[in-house]
């Protein structure tokens, strides 16, 4: 910038349309829930240190974090989880047999998205209840009405704050 100010660079992607500046998106993986910026990348990153994790992808879904974790011991991972990231970056665990990849063999996010929610209705409750007591839960948010750690249930697709949660 010529007048001397600062500009910073917030990897938010815009574009003129029709003579006002819209956005786009991200140009980085960073999402945003309940106030806490969360690198999904560092997530993963995070996730594939733990020896239990054989692939993972993360996403963002209605204010949720969820990990889809391809895994022989999905305990051990929410194990590993509860040590490896502070509550508001916990994300909630969802087995998967296999991460959904683009013809060019990157994570298909978009699918992910898209199938998330029929993906929690076909998991086991019992994997729910692992999942969940890891999950963003950990703040005592029940993700899409699954089992909170302390036994409540939160109304589908709203958080409800728990105080009493052991996480």
């Amino acid at each position: 910038d010529a007048s001397g100010a600062h500009s910073f660079r917030t990897q938010d992607l815009a574009a003129w349309r029709a003579g006002a500046l819209g956005i786009e998106g991200r140009s980085d993986a960073v999402v945003k829930i309940r106030g806490h910026r969360i690198d999904l990348a560092g997530v993963e990153a995070c996730l594939a240190a733990c020896a239990h994790v054989r692939d993972c992808a993360a996403v963002c879904h209605e204010q949720t974090l969820w990990a889809c974790v391809v895994s022989h011991s999905l305990a051990d991972v929410a194990a590993f989880c509860r040590d490896a990231f502070a509550p508001e970056s916990r994300p909630a665990l969802l087995p998967v047999e296999a991460v959904p990849l683009t013809h060019t063999g990157k994570k298909d996010r978009i699918r992910l998205c898209r199938d998330l929610p029929e993906m929690i209705r076909a998991t086991p409750s019992d994997a729910h209840d692992v999942a969940v007591t890891n999950g963003s839960a950990a703040d005592g948010h029940a993700p899409n009405g699954h089992r909170a750690p302390n036994g409540r249930r939160a109304p589908t697709g709203h958080s409800t704050p728990n105080n009493d949660s052991p996480i």
